[in-house]
């Protein structure tokens, strides 16, 4: 109801419950599997996440390396993503040992193809690092006015800008949205 005729086709998300069980395609954020990975490998030395990590890493650098000419289709392009996509499903196919990275593993069973989607289109991002700096200016304001009086000042400040970073997006002038 909130997205209206706008809902996404494809969610980046980082797979908050709420999140997952939205109607539509799903690109787990990279950026922070990434960072679950790091911990696991400091923390338990685990070899799982060190195979993941690469993986993902080896996923995000064959998108990059193509820029905006990143072509899904290209042959060599397709043959590394299947290459990929392969070592996913082989590193799933038994769950590791230890308790946390068991408990990761878990979290993104049945869900290998929401690691890699961005790797089958162009328009769709690897993390939800773009939202996330879309609210980084509404934090830093919060951080320094320390809080709001009334809920309602606090509702009307994230609403304008809610609008304002949404204008700016689509590339459209805030103030004529406002």
């Amino acid at each position: 109801d909130l997205f209206g005729e706008t809902f996404p086709t494809v969610w980046v998300s980082d797979r908050y419950n709420a999140q997952l069980k939205t109607p539509c395609q799903h690109q787990l954020c990279l950026a922070h599997i990434l960072r679950e990975c790091r911990y696991l490998i400091e923390a338990e030395q685990s070899p799982w996440a060190t195979t993941l990590k690469q993986l993902l890493k080896d996923a995000i650098d064959l998108r990059k390396s193509q820029g905006q000419e990143f072509d899904p289709l290209e042959r060599e392009t397709f043959r590394k993503s299947k290459s990929i996509e392969n070592q996913l499903k082989q590193l799933f196919d038994k769950p590791p040992p230890k308790e946390n990275e068991a408990k990761l593993y878990k979290g993104l069973f049945g869900r290998q193809e929401q690691l890699v989607l961005f790797l089958h289109d162009p328009d769709i991002p690897f993390d939800n690092n773009g939202s996330e700096r879309a609210l980084r200016n509404r934090k830093t304001h919060l951080k320094v006015i320390g809080a709001f009086r009334a809920e309602h000042g606090m509702t009307r400040v994230d609403t304008l800008a809610s609008i304002i970073e949404t204008a700016k997006r689509q590339g459209k002038n805030a103030l004529d949205i406002l």
